[in-house]
């Protein structure tokens, strides 16, 4: 048998060769379970998200922030759980520290769409409307079957005063959404902006129709019956309306009901209505006002007095009591009285067209032409295409 005998310098050599070997193994091994580790800790931070999610969803932004801030030590660069640490700022009214989350977000991923968002409400929120606009735009450029984008491009356009362009945009996606109570809603908004009622009250209906359970949607509907004329479906949207839970008390709610029922002839059921609101809230000024306008068109001038000292009573900056006062003064024969009281409503609220036009009435009677004119030229100064005030100002300029 042949024997082995190495020498010290190949026996270094071998040992500096093993050990170059093993140690380039070592490393790789290292890297390889920092790798897994890494993997592991993301996938742990994205399991992460539902849980921090129904956190803020619940309200309980306190949890909802330590668990989003867990999630991004392992995984900084997520565009959601920087969207959620935004959308938490945002809530807690630290804009500026949520727009750092937003704009980190934007930076790791720039096709993020609730990104741009989010981004676009806190713009909102500092009144940079431009800016928020064109936020929401890139948001509904990237995710164009999110109405919720949609609808808030078109809330910008109608702050800044561009109302078509916004009923355009809607229309233009009209189909896409056709099944959407909200975009219906806004289209009804937007046409009941333009005046015109019957289209707007289509809109109301499809929206209704589409979410039947939402009772704000039913009052949107009976407004828009009312604005159309369609008195007798008001009422029966109101009587359903009140009977949900959170209406039930809602004066405005029942003043509509009653103002319904006065238009369809059914003074009896609008008087008892009333009635019954100024019992149940002796504040309630606007439910003595329409009280008040009831029994003075009934023909009872005292109880109409009376009604309207209340309103002043309680209203005293607003103007509709002088002026119920005033007719009801006027139409007995004080002119005097009625003079003071319409002075009183102009005074109350000087861009009033109705309060200017009441005054310049009285003072016309009261044979004071010019001074009826001044307050007409006021009330056409108010309401510039209104052919009343102007023939009204054409008949004491004749005199």
């Amino acid at each position: 048998m042949r024997s082995f005998v190495f020498s010290k310098r190949q026996v270094v050599l071998a040992a500096v060769l093993i050990f170059s070997i093993t140690g380039c193994a070592w490393d790789g091994h290292d890297k390889h379970v920092t790798s897994a580790k890494d993997r592991l800790n993301i996938a742990r931070a994205k399991m992460m998200l539902p849980m921090a999610m129904d956190q803020f969803l619940a309200g309980d932004l306190i949890e909802s922030k330590r668990s989003v801030g867990d999630a991004l030590q392992h995984d900084p660069a997520n565009a959601d759980f920087l969207v959620l640490a935004g959308r938490i700022e945002i809530e807690q009214h630290r804009r500026k520290r949520a727009l750092k989350f937003l704009d980190k977000a934007i930076e790791n991923d720039e096709n993020h769409a609730p990104a741009h968002y989010y981004r676009g409400i806190v713009l909102q929120q500092w009144h940079k409307l431009e800016e928020a606009q064109s936020n929401y735009e890139k948001a509904f450029g990237l995710d164009p079957e999110r109405p919720s984008y949609l609808l808030a491009i078109v809330e910008m356009l109608v702050a800044r005063d561009r109302v078509d362009e916004a009923l355009g945009l809607l229309v233009t996606h009209e189909i896409e959404f056709e099944y959407n109570a909200g975009v219906n809603l806004a289209l009804g908004h937007l046409l009941t902006m333009k005046d015109d009622h019957d289209a707007a009250l289509r809109y109301y209906r499809q929206a209704h129709l589409y979410n039947l359970e939402d009772p704000r949607i039913l009052e949107e509907l009976a407004t828009g019956q009312i604005a159309a004329g369609r008195s007798r479906d008001a009422i029966r949207t109101l009587k359903q309306l009140t009977e949900h839970p959170g209406y039930r008390d809602r004066h405005d709610i029942k003043r509509m009901l009653a103002g319904a029922y006065q238009h369809v002839g059914r003074k009896r059921q609008a008087r008892d209505i009333y009635m019954c609101l100024t019992r149940r809230d002796s504040e309630d000024w606007e439910s003595w006002l329409r009280l008040g306008e009831m029994i003075w068109s009934d023909g009872d001038t005292a109880g109409a007095l009376r009604a309207s000292q209340r309103v002043i009573d309680l209203a005293p900056d607003r103007h509709e009591g002088y002026l119920l006062a005033g007719m009801v003064w006027m139409g007995r024969g004080r002119s005097s009285h009625a003079l003071k009281m319409f002075k009183m409503a102009t005074d109350a609220v000087p861009d009033s067209a109705r309060a200017a036009i009441m005054y310049g009435v009285a003072l016309q009677k009261a044979g004071r032409r010019s001074e009826a004119a001044d307050a007409y030229r006021r009330a056409l100064d108010n309401e510039p295409t209104s052919t009343r005030i102007r023939k009204l100002l054409a008949q004491v300029k004749a005199k």
